[in-house]
């Protein structure tokens, strides 16, 4: 709450529902009284998308590498059981 001033946004007694109310609303849905990240303020939105499409290729690249080795672990499993039968 760096933004909040007593003195303009005193916090209500908790018997004044409203008022609470008010204050939960504002603290917490608003706001209003939260510091602004540096990293929210200094991306743009075309700069957070770039960053999410470049995280999501390299999750699935992960994956695919992770399903590839499985299948060969699978297929030398496989034929490492062919071997022992002849």
């Amino acid at each position: 709450m760096k933004k909040w001033k007593a003195k303009n946004n005193p916090i209500p007694d908790k018997t004044d529902t409203l008022k609470m109310k008010e204050f939960m609303r504002l603290k917490y849905v608003v706001k209003q009284f939260a510091e602004e990240s540096e990293e929210e303020s200094s991306d743009s939105e075309a700069e957070r998308r770039k960053k999410k499409k470049k995280k999501d290729r390299k999750k699935k690249k992960v994956a695919k590498k992770a399903a590839s080795t499985s299948s060969e672990e699978e297929a030398a499993a496989a034929g490492g059981g062919r071997e022992e039968q002849k």
